[in-house]
């Protein structure tokens, strides 16, 4: 995954010698991923990675050989991250090994679309969920049928029952007569305006 303040990468998943890396993070300036970044293409350096980025001291350490990344993108073309494969051994340029290699990135590019797209929804959650629990007056959440979803603090107070005896209740049952009626009138006029 890239990350733009600090012009790194951090890894989502990260395999080397039979093992996961977990938080594994590099900074892009001067290694084989800044091309893929930079030029927003698949790179692909066959041999002599170390001869290449001789400042590159985990190449060393792992005895790269060779090299092949291809950016990720979001839906609107900005790159979240990118796939990479570095290889002890040469790494021909293979059609194949490419086509296969660049199928790979678009499953993972979706994969990380989801994530991010979930993520959102999850924040999303929270802050309406801190909103409704720090609003004083009592929210209620219905479904088309006027049954109770979501409720706040405020509104287990007014009915004087908790979230758990509300949820799934209709909301009628819960009024007096005549304001069961005025709720059914209210329900039928916002149904007339949005159709």
């Amino acid at each position: 995954e890239y990350v733009p303040e600090k012009n790194s990468l951090k890894s989502r998943a990260a395999w080397l010698d039979g093992e996961f890396l977990d938080n594994y993070e590099q900074a892009v300036p001067n290694t084989p991923c800044e091309a893929v970044l930079t030029e927003r293409r698949l790179v692909h350096y066959p041999d002599r990675i170390v001869e290449l980025f001789p400042g590159e001291v985990d190449l060393k350490t792992i005895g790269a050989v060779s090299y092949m990344g291809v950016p990720l993108f979001d839906l609107s073309g900005e790159i979240m991250g990118h796939l990479a494969v570095i290889d002890t051994k040469p790494m021909p340029a293979e059609p194949r090994l490419i086509s296969l290699f660049e199928i790979f990135a678009a499953r993972a590019a979706a994969e990380c679309r989801r994530l991010k797209s979930e993520q959102r929804v999850r924040d999303h959650e929270e802050e309406l969920a801190a909103l409704l629990a720090s609003a004083m007056d009592a929210v209620v959440v219905l479904d088309a049928n006027g049954v109770m979803q979501r409720v706040n603090p405020a509104a287990e107070k007014l009915f004087g029952c908790t979230a758990e005896d509300l949820l799934g209740e209709n909301l009628r049952d819960f009024l007096p007569p005549q304001s069961a009626v005025r709720f059914a009138s209210f329900v039928q006029e916002l149904e007339t305006q949005t159709s």
